[in-house]
């Protein structure tokens, strides 16, 4: 008897699978997750039974993803009080606090009532038992979820509580001789920091490219290319790379990230719409500038006459949208256009010493003058060819990658 409740389905189930009531889905789980810890089972079982779908087995999302962490606390809470089960009443709520939306005052009240009964129970799971090496790692992974939802309040109070328990983390990390995790913590203390000073721009030194690099590769080895957590992390990186214009490495890896999301999850999953939300901001549209119509951007859509005229259209605004009814459409000499910083483009008749470089994709990474022209400076898809300088009549943007070699 579900009592009038709607069908909810937050998940990768495609077509009319995956459809239940939040109560049914409850029951389910509670049923579930009690077998699992009867047989033993590690806490990442219980877990999944309340965060995973058991038809597509993906976690699931937004509110619904919450709504499931929640029931699991009540869960856990209500069936296994005995001090051995202590840690599932830490797992469950360290889960929960991650997803717990700040912006709301009430939410973010029960975010406090979880970090007090959290501290609690690692102080009677301290004195209760021996401390092992599993449990220096809990309580690792309970500081990182606390710091975690102080720093997304923002304001200076939880920015200080924060970094105070990052710096936890750090010195169990260094106690137990991990001293990656000691470097990830101290990035996370830095980033506290900087947002306690008010300079945010900051940040992208202590998030940078090899950092955003090194989480994704982690991630794809540990939780593989599917996860969702994995893909968001890869769309991170592809934004970072896309910003600092290594243009080809961000589409390679969008377009990747879009057809692994759409395949597994499905078109309308969060994950699927932020990937190729982000694919449609950042690497979809090839921007130009025109000779002859000021600093204002146009989007190049394709070449004419075997490459020596261009079909441009906009411009933009300033504030990088477009208003169509007032948009152009302009076919311009090729020699005419500069392609923005970042853009995807391939090497033609060069001479000379340079004529190796012809048929290369590269992207451009900046311009400047040398004598009376412009020079772009290329860098190489092939990592083994040294960047080198093209004058805009030797390049074409290149709208459409090819796979790779």
């Amino acid at each position: 008897e579900s009592s009038g409740q709607p069908l909810v389905r937050d998940c990768s189930c495609r077509g009319t699978s995956g459809f239940a009531h939040l109560s049914c889905m409850i029951t389910n789980a509670r049923h579930h997750g009690r077998q699992a810890v009867e047989d033993d089972g590690p806490y990442f079982e219980l877990s999944t039974c309340f965060e995973s779908c058991p038809n597509c087995k993906q976690l699931y999302q937004d509110n619904l993803h919450y709504e499931m962490l929640k029931s699991l606390i009540a869960f856990v809470d209500e069936e296994f009080e005995d001090m051995e089960y202590r840690h599932l009443q830490v797992c469950s709520r360290r889960d929960t606090i991650r997803y717990v939306d700040v912006e709301n005052e009430e939410d973010r009240s029960k975010g406090g009532a979880m970090v007090t009964k959290m501290l609690s129970l690692m102080e009677q799971l301290k004195d209760y038992d021996h401390w092992t090496m599993g449990d220096i790692k809990l309580e690792v992974s309970v500081y990182n979820a606390i710091s975690n939802f102080y720093y997304r309040i923002e304001t200076e109070e939880s920015l200080n509580k924060s970094k105070l328990y990052e710096e936890m983390a750090r010195d169990l990390f260094r106690k137990v001789g991990d001293e990656g995790g000691a470097i990830i913590a101290e990035r996370n203390i830095a980033a506290a920091e900087v947002k306690l000073s008010g300079d945010e721009s900051k940040l992208d030194t202590i998030f940078n490219l090899d950092c955003l690099r090194e989480r994704y590769e982690n991630l794809l080895e540990e939780l593989g290319e599917t996860d969702t957590i994995t893909i968001d992390a890869g769309v991170t990186f592809a934004r970072r790379l896309a910003d600092e214009c290594h243009a080809i490495e961000a589409e390679r890896l969008l377009t990747k990230l879009v057809a692994t999301s759409r395949r597994v999850h499905g078109p309308d999953h969060s994950c699927t719409v932020n990937a190729t939300s982000t694919f449609q901001n950042w690497c979809s549209v090839r921007g130009v500038v025109v000779k002859g119509e000021g600093d204002r951007i146009f989007e190049a859509l394709r070449y004419e006459n075997d490459g020596e005229m261009c079909v441009v259209e906009g411009p933009f605004l300033a504030d990088g949208t477009r208003n169509r009814s007032e948009d152009r459409t302009l076919t311009v000499l090729s020699t005419d256009i500069i392609p923005a910083p970042g853009m995807p483009v391939i090497c033609i008749g060069l001479e000379g010493g340079e004529s190796h470089l012809n048929g290369k994709h590269g992207e451009t990474r900046a311009f400047s003058r040398e004598y009376d022209t412009f020079v772009f400076h290329i860098y190489f898809e092939e990592k083994d060819l040294e960047p080198a300088k093209i004058e805009p009549k030797n390049l074409r943007i290149i709208f459409e990658l090819p796979p790779p070699e």
